[in-house]
């Protein structure tokens, strides 16, 4: 599925899970819909992840996980690099001052490897180690009453990272060369969380209301501090579905920087599901060096409606409309046909295609996916790619 306008995606995957083991295996093939050769374009196959559950280690409140993966980043022009990435967390939990804190003490480690390859600069292989402490309070309460539920949960836990090794050319860590973007670690953040959660239930405990706060303080340097954008959610439960606002309101230019409103409704097998979206548009902005309030709005509304006909048949439509441009995004046609031993999907994808034209019309491209399941032998894909027009 293309992930973007630009690019046309193809995945495959395979896992395995037996507790205490997952194991996957998967491929990506991107196709850049821009151009005509597609040699500098990144691919990624394969990518393993090896996965230990979590289970206990020494003794009964400590506990310990695994992760390990490796990604291969390939093209015939450009660089490309493998990555081998461990990470290796072990958490203490129990609770305090009669069982009425949860107290949560973790030490995680992370360590990786990069191989730079295919590219005549010299860019040195890194080594990374980083070290995360983690302190975790959380607080839950409950409280019936005769007519409703409510529940309450307060989280508060804070982050300290430490780096033991850096050596190589890291993006965003010692190097802002942009060749290397594509290989870029992501690195914790010493952050201070606060997070509010409340519940509120009827007398048969259905859900009727949700909200959710969060705020964090992130300490960039030394002891500066900066206020993260504060996140706010309110979903309303009703007998067919919910609508709910999330917003996120921006402390350093004092104003809300996106707000989204979202319905969902479903009785029997026919659903609908709406969602508004307000924000200002970061398209073209790099770094964090810029104000909100010098950026444009951008309006989205995406709707999906779709029922089961018959036994076997569901059919859905599903479109994204760009309401500052006044145009269609994306508009998707899909048929699914669900059998016993087999299931057939048939989608037609009619896309915007993010190109520059000699016109003011738009370019749209229409892809088609066909993709078998055979239970539980495994799956078929094919797309095909129809060649851009003008509208």
């Amino acid at each position: 599925n293309p992930s973007t306008n630009q690019f046309l995606e193809s995945k495959m995957q395979y896992y395995w899970s037996n507790n205490p083991i997952y194991f996957g295996l998967s491929s990506k093939y991107f196709k850049d819909l821009t151009k005509t050769n597609n040699d500098d374009t990144m691919q990624l196959y394969p990518e393993i992840k090896l996965h230990k559950y979590s289970s206990n280690f020494i003794f009964d409140r400590l506990f310990f996980l695994a992760d390990l993966k490796y990604k291969n980043y390939t093209r015939k022009k450009g660089l490309k690099a493998s990555i081998k990435d461990l990470y290796l967390p072990f958490n203490y939990n129990r609770y305090i001052f009669n069982n009425f804190i949860n107290f949560s003490f973790s030490e995680s480690f992370r360590f990786i490897k990069i191989d730079y390859s295919n590219d005549k600069s010299k860019y040195q292989d890194v080594n990374f180690i980083q070290n995360d402490h983690k302190i975790d309070l959380n607080l839950d309460l409950m409280k019936q009453f005769s007519f409703f539920t409510h529940n309450i949960n307060f989280d508060i836990s804070y982050i300290y990272p430490h780096i033991i090794k850096k050596d190589g050319d890291i993006y965003g860590i010692n190097s802002n060369d942009s060749n290397l973007a594509s290989f870029m670690i992501s690195k914790t953040k010493k952050t201070l969380h606060f997070g509010f959660k409340q519940h509120f239930y009827n007398k048969n405990l259905d859900e009727v209301l949700a909200h959710y706060v969060k705020q964090d303080i992130i300490y960039p340097k030394n002891y500066s501090s900066k206020l993260a954008n504060l996140e706010n959610e309110i979903i309303f439960y009703f007998k067919y579905g919910k609508i709910s606002n999330r917003l996120l309101y921006n402390h350093q230019d004092k104003m809300v920087i996106s707000s989204s409103y979202y319905l969902e409704a479903k009785k029997d097998n026919l659903y609908l599901k709406i969602n508004y979206l307000k924000q200002k548009d970061k398209s073209g902005v790099s770094g964090e060096n810029f104000s909100y309030k010098d950026l444009n709005d951008s309006k989205s509304l995406t709707y999906e409606i779709g029922d089961k006909i018959f036994k076997y048949y569901t059919l859905s439509y599903k479109e994204q409309r760009d309401l500052v441009k006044k145009v269609s995004n994306i508009k998707e046609y899909h048929l699914k046909i669900d059998k016993k031993c087999w299931s057939l999907d048939l989608v037609v994808k009619d896309n915007l295609v993010a190109t520059a034209t000699k016109t003011n019309k738009a370019r749209r491209q229409n892809v088609y996916y066909i993709t078998l399941t055979l239970k539980p032998i495994g799956q078929i894909k094919h797309i095909y790619t129809a060649k851009e027009r003008e509208e």
